[in-house]
Parts: structure tokens; sequence; C-alpha cells
């Protein structure tokens, strides 16, 4: 929990950084440079993992918390995000239902026909029925990831409670309903 709480607060320490420093320079007002740092956000985001992944997709409907920059570039976060190795995807499903693949699949794409936050998506053709399905896998090791750092963001929120005056909502409440709506979107069957 303490490296995770290092890496996320020296990436988004470090982006917050940049924005200061360009407000200090009077910088923030150009719309190049919101642009680039919305390019910016947009890669920190991503490689902090799914949970921020998600928060960038909550910030990209938002325009009232940010600037039209940052909405079409946070709004790239719903559709064009890294896949994670078909190998390791295949071997969750076959872990999963406890058969291999070509049991239960007379194909499957090679590769995932789309990718998002919480897995990936695959087609393949049932075995018994020839029908047409969608298979999707979720990130190996997400519901961990995702409840370390609702861990950490819970305890952020319990800080911003108690000393920032100017949020007046509940944030520890706010984190917990959107943890609770990322947790029932990793329940595939529901």
């Amino acid at each position: 929990v303490a490296m995770r709480a290092a890496e996320v607060l020296s990436k988004l320490g470090a982006f917050g950084l940049k924005l200061l420093l360009d407000q200090q320079r009077g910088e923030s007002s150009s719309s190049a440079k919101r642009r680039a740092r919305a390019v910016e956000l947009r890669t920190v985001l991503t490689r902090l993992g799914p949970t921020f992944v998600k928060i960038g997709q909550g910030l990209s409907t938002r325009p009232d918390l940010c600037p039209t920059e940052y909405l079409e570039e946070l709004s790239e976060l719903q559709d064009s995000l890294p896949t994670f190795p078909d190998e390791e995807a295949f071997a969750c499903v076959e872990r999963e239902l406890g058969f291999p693949l070509d049991s239960m699949y007379s194909a499957m794409s090679p590769s995932p026909i789309a990718a998002a936050s919480l897995g990936q998506v695959y087609k393949a053709r049932l075995k018994y029925s020839e029908q047409l399905v969608a298979v999707k896998v979720q990130r190996p090791g997400i519901e961990d990831a995702i409840g370390r750092d609702f861990y950490l963001l819970r305890g952020l929120g319990f800080l911003i409670n108690k000393y920032v005056d100017i949020i007046t909502t509940d944030a520890v409440a706010l984190i917990d309903e959107f943890a609770r709506r990322v947790f029932q979107e990793l329940n595939y069957v529901q």
C-alpha cells in the first residue's frame, strides 16, 4: 500500500506541480499548453491503472470541472486503452471456466476486438452451437488493484473531510459510491 501511495503521489504530484508552474508563469490560459497538459494527464491516468482510468472517464463528462481540452483528451479513455497479453487472457478464461479454450470454442479472435479499463473482449464461436459470442475477460489482478486504490482514495477523502473547508460535500461518501459502482461493473454476471 505504501509503495502504491508513493507511486500515485509522485505521478499526480509531478503533474500538479507542472500545473502550478504553468499558472505562475502565466501559461495556464494558453489553449496549446492546456492541450499538452491534458495529453499528459491522460497518459498519467492510464499508467496509474484501471481505477484512475475510471476517474478520468468520469471527469471526461464533467464540463463543470474540466476545460474543453481536458474533456476532449480524457474522452480518449472511453475507447483507446492498452490491452494486456492475450496469453494471460486465454489462461484466465480456461481457469475460470475449467476447460481448454478449444473444447468450448471452435474459433476465437487472436487479439481483442475491444479493450476497456477493466478488461478486454474477444470474438468467439461456440463449439456446440456455432453461435457467435463475445468473451469478456477482466484484467489480471484487477479486483486487488482497485481495492487498494480505493483504500488509498478513501484515506484521502477522510483528510479532505477533516481539513479542506471549501469542499462541503462528504468526500468519503462520494468515493464509496464511486467504488461501489466500479465494483458493480466488475461483476460480469450482473
